[in-house]
């Protein structure tokens, strides 16, 4: 079996930038309710405070509360998080994370024959305040388990293989600022240099949100290992969109999120052989969320008090 990668990490994001995100992905329209319940987390460096670097995907699951990927925050210290999404009138948001929860039995190791194998991805991060127009996803029901090749909906905002050019970047409210920031403050030293650089790929490495169809089935591990969900035929999730959702639509109730993505075979998707995306060899793996539903919501009350 191929080595397995994380759908996302720090250390593979500047390597990763001219991949694909979910792939095949559709843009989420606007109001539906996947981007009324799917965010983008985005992390800031202290040494670095103009770098706001996108890094992983996240699932409200309450007001305050939302789903994400443990090894989303195997990073430094001085990092801080914030969650970003586009306002009613267009306009871009930030929300900052107050409060993260890893799961306590999260690990991430390398097993031969197995490869990455990765343990309880999960976590849960509360934001200062509510974001207005936002609708929560459900949880399922513990018994829940996808039937075989059962129809689920995969969503993230994972790098999509598009830089915006010098022309867009002029034309976009971000890089109009930007320009007129530098041309008012030139960067002199090195210091304001790397920042301004580093606002700049920021700016071009904007990644929106993409939803697609994938077949889903339970697949066993170790045991020593929980079940994991198994994303099939091509569509597989890609650098960024660890943490993001796979949904099942209910008419009663909405989006229901049923995984966390975790891991993936191919996690910066840039393999270009013929007919390789749309093989079985190309997978994805999520969190099953009906394993963990009383860590959750123990969690939830917890950071609501």
């Amino acid at each position: 079996m191929k080595k397995m990668a994380l759908a996302l990490g720090l250390s593979v994001a500047f390597s990763s930038l001219n991949a694909l995100a979910i792939y095949k992905g559709n843009p989420v329209l606007k109001n539906d309710l996947i981007e009324r319940a799917t965010f983008q987390l985005v992390l800031t460096d202290a040494q670095i405070p103009t770098l706001k670097l996108p890094s992983c995907t996240a699932t409200l699951i309450s007001p305050t509360v939302l789903l994400t990927a443990g090894h989303c925050f195997g990073h430094k210290k001085n990092i801080t998080y914030k969650i970003a999404y586009t306002n009613a009138k267009g306009m871009k948001v930030q929300v900052p994370v107050v409060k993260v929860v890893i799961h306590e039995g999260f690990s991430e190791h390398t097993v031969e024959g197995f490869g990455e194998l990765v343990q309880n991805d999960i976590a849960l991060v509360k934001i200062a305040n509510p974001v207005t127009g936002a609708i929560p996803a459900q949880l399922p029901s513990k018994n829940w388990r996808p039937q075989k090749n059962q129809e689920v909906l995969v969503a993230g905002y994972g790098v999509n293989g598009h830089q915006m050019t010098a022309e867009e970047i002029k034309e976009s409210p971000e890089g109009k600022a930007l320009i007129e920031k530098s041309k008012a403050h030139p960067p002199k030293t090195e210091a304001e240099m790397l920042d301004f650089v580093a606002a700049l790929m920021s700016l071009t490495e904007a990644k929106p949100l993409l939803w697609t169809k994938s077949k889903a089935s339970v697949v066993e591990r170790t045991s020593w290992a929980l079940p994991m969900m198994l994303l099939s035929k091509g569509d597989s999730v890609c650098s960024g969109d660890s943490g993001g959702p796979s949904y099942i639509r209910s008419s009663s109730s909405g989006l229901i999120v049923v995984g966390v993505h975790s891991t993936t075979t191919n996690g910066d998707c840039v393999d270009t052989r013929p007919n390789w995306w749309s093989s079985s060899q190309a997978k994805g793996y999520d969190t099953l969320v009906p394993l963990y539903l009383d860590w959750i919501r123990t969690n939830i009350a917890a950071l609501s008090r």
